[in-house]
């Protein structure tokens, strides 16, 4: 039950991410944001995967690895604008 409720948690954190990527992707500009912050958290979403395999947490390791990978998908976005901007 705890692996149910612990997935639960790490998918509702998908889907405020996902909100996050689209007002990002919308606005195509960066403020507010702290690249620190992004960094950690996405480093604790690959701690995640690598402690729910550990632990056998089979819904909370499929949640962790798609959080991992939407992650990944904001800091690409953010490096995206960086970039952009600096044209």
């Amino acid at each position: 039950m705890t692996d149910i409720i612990t997935a639960f948690f790490n998918f509702g954190c998908i889907f405020f991410l996902l909100l996050n990527i689209r007002a990002l992707w919308k606005a195509q500009e960066l403020k507010g944001y702290s690249p620190y912050a992004a960094l950690f958290f996405t480093s604790w979403a690959f701690w995640g995967v690598y402690q729910y395999w550990d632990i056998n947490f089979k819904w909370s390791f499929a949640a962790a690895c798609t959080n991992s990978l939407a992650y990944v998908v904001w800091l690409g976005l953010i490096a995206y604008l960086k970039v952009k901007g600096k044209k």
